[in-house]
Parts: C-alpha cells; sequence; structure tokens
C-alpha cells in the first residue's frame, strides 16, 4: 500500500509572527550564532556570551555590584499544557562543549529552593556562580523572565493531536509549537546513526526474504499507528533456542527508532516497566529474554502492558496521583512461550494475556533458524553478524521518515487503515476461528499494513506486498501452534483439570468401597471403579479451589458440562446429592471416566 493510497494534507493553519520566531530559535543548534533580544526580560539582567548577569539597583544604601548567576541561557517561550496549568520555562543554553541544551523547565520546579532544577541543569552543563545570591537570581531570572512567545506541553511523548513528540523534538505541523516538558531532562533513546538509505541498503534490504525480519521492522512501526488503528497494546514474542536468530530480528526492530540501547531487559520490577513504557508511547517496546522476569509476576505484567495503564497510587496527601498511560507495540524474546514460562512459577496462563503476547516461532523452518534467504552469506551466522553490525551505525532515521510521511496524510490515513485491515482479516482468519484468533489476526493486520506503508513511502526498498506476506506466514504459524483458530479457554480448562486428575487421583480420592481405614491426606472427594473406569465424586470446595484453580467457576462448570465430564442429576443440577463414607449425606460434583479418557 503506497502513501499515495491514504494521502491527503492535513490543513495547517497559518503560523503567528512570534510562533515563527520562537521555531528558529529552536532550530539554532549554537548559542554564539546570533540571538535577537527576547522581550520580557526582567530588570537589572543582561545576557550575553560571557553569561547572565544580574546589576541591583543603584538606589539606596546597596553597594552596585555585577553578579555572575551562569552561563549563557535564553529563556525563549511560556509553556503550558491543553488545560492552562504545568506552566513552565523553554529554555536554551549551550555547554561547555558548545552542545547545544533546550529544555522546558516546570515551574513547580522553582516552588521551594529550586535545588532540584539547579542539579539537572548543572547536569546539563550549564555553568552557574557557586553563591548564593547567584543561585537565588538564577531562579529569579527564570520566573520573571516573560516572553511573548507560547508554547504547548505535553508530559507524555507519541501523539498529541496531528503531531508526534519525542524527548528531543517534535514531528509534525500544527497551530502552535509542542513541546516535551518534564521534571528531568529525559535520557532521549530515539537517536540518529547514519542516512536513511544508508538504513535502507544495509539493514532493511537484507531482510527481504525472510518473513521473522520483515515482521520484526513492522511490528516496529506499527506502534506508530496503533492510535490510528483503535489497537491497544500488545505484541509479538519470538520463541527458540539459542542462536536461533531471536536477538537478530529485536536489533532490527530497534533500529527503526535507535540504536542498540533502544533495546530493554525484561529484567526489572512491574513499577519500573511502567516508567520504560510510558516512555515508548505510541512506539515499539523491544524487551529481551522474558525467562529473566519472575514467572509468578510475568502474567500480571503482561495484562498491565496490554492494558496500558499503570498501577494507582496515592500522593502525599493521599489524593489520587495520575497513572501512567501508554500504547505501543511490544517485540519480545525468549527462550520458552509466555505460557511455558508461567507454568515454571506455578501460573497457568490466561487466554487474554496469550492474546496479548502473541508467541512466534523464531524458526521458520528452512533448516537456517530464524533465516529463510541468506543473501550470498555462508550460513545464518554470517548473515546475523552483517545484521547486527550494520544496526550498530545506522538506525533511528526510519521513524523520523515515516512520521513525517504519516503526519501528512492523517486527514486520510485512518480511514484507510480501516480498510486494508479488514481486508487483511477477511483474507487471512479461518472460518470457524473464535475471537481470540480474531483479535491476533487484527494485531497481524495493523503490522503488515505498517510494513506496507513504510515501503510505500520509501523507507524500506522492500517490494510492496512483502509485509503482508511476511505477515500472513507469522500468523499461519501461531494457528498451527495453537491448533487452530479456536478459542483457547475451553482447551485450557480441559487440560487443567484432566491434570488435576491424573496427579491426585489416587492420592486425594479415597476408594468409596474401601474399609480398611486408611486415611487420605488433604481429601479432594472419593472415586468409585465401574466397567467405564474410574468415577470422582469431588466435595464442593476441592472443586472450587482446586478443579477450578486459575479459571472462573461458572465457566469451568459449562466446559465439563459440555464435554460430558460433569454429570448432573436428574433435576439437571450441576451439584448432585450423594451418601459419602464418614461424611453422609452431601452434595458433590460427578465426573465421568471421560476425564480421564482421550
Amino acid at each position: 500500500m503506497s502513501p499515495a493510497a491514504i494521502s491527503g494534507k492535513m490543513k495547517i493553519v497559518p503560523a503567528e509572527p512570534d510562533l515563527i520566531e520562537l521555531r528558529e530559535l529552536l532550530a539554532k543548534s549554537r548559542a554564539d550564532q546570533p540571538i535577537k533580544h527576547i522581550d520580557g526580560m526582567p530588570k537589572g539582567f543582561v545576557v550575553s556570551k560571557s553569561g547572565v548577569f544580574f546589576t541591583p539597583d543603584q538606589s539606596g544604601d546597596r553597594e552596585s555590584r555585577t553578579i555572575r548567576v551562569c552561563s549563557e541561557l535564553y529563556v525563549i517561550a511560556l509553556i503550558r499544557d491543553r488545560s492552562s496549568e504545568n506552566w513552565g520555562r523553554v529554555i536554551k543554553f549551550n555547554d561547555a562543549d558548545g552542545v547545544s541544551h533546550k529544555w522546558a523547565v516546570p515551574m513547580e520546579m522553582l516552588a521551594s529552593d529550586g535545588a532540584d532544577m539547579r542539579r539537572e541543569l548543572s547536569r546539563q552543563g550549564l555553568a552557574i556562580a557557586p553563591s548564593i545570591t547567584a543561585r537565588n537570581k538564577l531562579a529569579e531570572y527564570l520566573i520573571e523572565c516573560v516572553p511573548k512567545a507560547r508554547a504547548r506541553c505535553v508530559q507524555q511523548t507519541g501523539w498529541f493531536d496531528n503531531v508526534f513528540v519525542m524527548p528531543d523534538r517534535t514531528i509534525g505541523e500544527s497551530k502552535e509549537i509542542v513541546l516535551y516538558q518534564s521534571g528531568s531532562k529525559t535520557i532521549c533513546q530515539y537517536l540518529q546513526g547514519g542516512t536513511l538509505d544508508q538504513w535502507r541498503n544495509s539493514v532493511a534490504q537484507l531482510c527481504t526474504g525472510n518473513s521473522r525480519l520483515i515482521f520484526a521492522l513492522s511490528a516496529s512501526f506499527a506502534g506508530m499507528i496503533l492510535h490510528h488503528a483503535g489497537q491497544e497494546s500488545g505484541g509479538i514474542h519470538f520463541v527458540g533456542g539459542s542462536s536461533t536468530g531471536k536477538s537478530t530480528a529485536q536489533l532490527v526492530a530497534a533500529s527503526v527508532y535507535g540504536s542498540s540501547a533502544f533495546k530493554q531487559s525484561w529484567r526489572a520490577t512491574g513499577n519500573a516497566l511502567e516508567g520504560t513504557c510510558a516512555l515508548h508511547n505510541d512506539a515499539a517496546l523491544i524487551l529481551d529474554e522474558m525467562a529473566e522476569v519472575d514467572p509468578k509476576e510475568v502474567g500480571s505484567i503482561v495484562y498491565m502492558i496490554g492494558n496500558g495503564t499503570g498501577k494507582g497510587r496515592a500522593g502525599r496527601t493521599g489524593e489520587a496521583k495520575q497513572r501512567k498511560t501508554w500504547r505501543l507495540m511490544i517485540v519480545s524474546s525468549g527462550e520458552i512461550g509466555l505460557a511455558q514460562h508461567m507454568r515454571d512459577g506455578g501460573r497457568i496462563a490466561k487466554a487474554g494475556q496469550e492474546v496479548r503476547m502473541i508467541d512466534i516461532a523464531a524458526d521458520a523452518g528452512a533448516g537456517q533458524g530464524l533465516f529463510e534467504e541468506l543473501h550470498g552469506y555462508e550460513g545464518g551466522a554470517k548473515l546475523s553478524d552483517a545484521i547486527k553490525e550494520a544496526t550498530q551505525t545506522y538506525y533511528g532515521t526510519p521513524a523520523i521518515a515515516f512520521l513525517e510521511q504519516l503526519t501528512g496524510d492523517l486527514e486520510n490515513f485512518p480511514a484507510a487503515l480501516k480498510t486494508a485491515m479488514n481486508a487483511f482479516v477477511a483474507n487471512h482468519l479461518p472460518r470457524d476461528a473464535g475471537g481470540q484468533a480474531e483479535r491476533v489476526c487484527n494485531k497481524f493486520a495493523v503490522i503488515a499494513i505498517a510494513g506496507e506503508y513504510a515501503t510505500g513511502a520509501g523507507i524500506t526498498g522492500w517490494q510492496q506486498g512483502e509485509a503482508v506476506a511476511a505477515a500472513a506466514t507469522c500468523f499461519r504459524s501461531w494457528l498451527d501452534s495453537r491448533g487452530g483458530g479456536g478459542n483457547q479457554e475451553k482447551t485450557a480448562i480441559l487440560a487443567s483439570v484432566k491434570a488435576f486428575f491424573e496427579s491426585h487421583g489416587e492420592s486425594r480420592f479415597s476408594d468409596i468401597k474401601d474399609t480398611s481405614g486408611r486415611v487420605t491426606i488433604n481429601r479432594a472427594g472419593f472415586r468409585k471403579t465401574t466397567d467405564e473406569g474410574q468415577e470422582y465424586f469431588v466435595l464442593p470446595e476441592a472443586y472450587r479451589r482446586d478443579v477450578c484453580a486459575g479459571f472462573d467457576t461458572k465457566t469451568v462448570t459449562k466446559v465439563l458440562k459440555e464435554e460430558g465430564w460433569l454429570e448432573s442429576d436428574k433435576d439437571g443440577k450441576t451439584s448432585q446429592k450423594k451418601r459419602l463414607p464418614g461424611i453422609g449425606s452431601t452434595r458433590c460434583y460427578v465426573f465421568t471416566s471421560k476425564v480421564l479418557g482421550d
């Protein structure tokens, strides 16, 4: 799908003169380039290449002595959010190496002694005079400086109306400047190395013919269009043994946005991952080696990431703090899948978790691990080394190019995206598929269209249709691994219940005819041998606590009755009244011999 198919430039409101001036100031890379005087300079302050100086009022008895406050620093705009709150100052200065720094400073950092603000400015390279007077005057300078220019601030990266905000830049056109503002200068992982042509020829071209590499790269682009597709967060998890090529796919995905440092690790607590997710909002989050996260926590973390909302927390006075939110695409890897990792921690994977984190076999089945096309290299290891080396040099330019194209196509893009997604689902979703398979297919559709859009924009250099074909191949692989398109909840319930009886059929069930007085420890009920096999009488609490463990009791009961594993009484009630040894007449759940059948 080419950009022309979903084109249509958005209408831009003409910029005001002070807005044009502000854009020029933000574009200047060095403070030693001439910057004309900015209106709003407070009385007594002067800025020159030597720094910011303050001369006291000569009236009265005070000695007239000029104070050096800090190195050269300009306040170029006032900034506030959409609700006219969270006011701040956009500042610009150079460090000792001449590297330009811009920061939207929240005014709340100046509410007390300003120590946090000075600490952050010092970290970035501003030289602040050591005297107490100079420190106080720095705060006064920032507070009292009131330039005419205005900017709009956001506290999160990603889409804001029709522009895309990164920590160091904003892509797209709007009627006012939009900047990222935070209490510290966020370490920006959106870095660029080399040119787009170099990335295309050295990284993207080596992905052609390799379904997993194309799919991983397309998934990385898809993070930027989830918002327009109306899709929730989620991701793909490449599963395979060591040296299959999983890390290569992740480095390719990371190169869309930055260097190898863009790749993160699963080795973090759920709280730490909240902040990581928020910083990757409307982008891709590359997470390496799922086995490094606690198997008891991984399920809740997957739900948290997929739901796009962090924990609710209380502020200092007990009021609810604003939760972190995000929407992103995960490209994960691990030697085992999500369900197996959770089982290792004694947990059962829910269907909702498995459709949020979709397991994909890393092995493409061509005898070369992840790879299907070696592009003339002697084996997958050599090709992997070439790709890894290229991603260390060329990175970050694809995301910029993708967003520059997309922000010009936003008028028609969402509708065209939905149409293309519907076509993918219609062509590749089995007719008998359940709702879970449909959700996964929709996620694959977004990934496919993102890859096609990048191709149409001239970013990847692939043939049109290659991203769709790769997504379709990976979707078929996913369907084959789960045994079709039906909902997995029923299969998981039956497997769990059968495992319970296979594990505890002798140890936790007393023989109903046994008169030896043998004591059954932690008894769950009784068993009776019939011509068809073993029949089990499960006590109510054991049924709810153990047999249905990890699932909704009503759902389990419904599935068991449909399969004929659970026998109802003559009135149709799920539990039956039976006389059991040592207990007497009581209600219990009667399991037929089918529970241990095929």
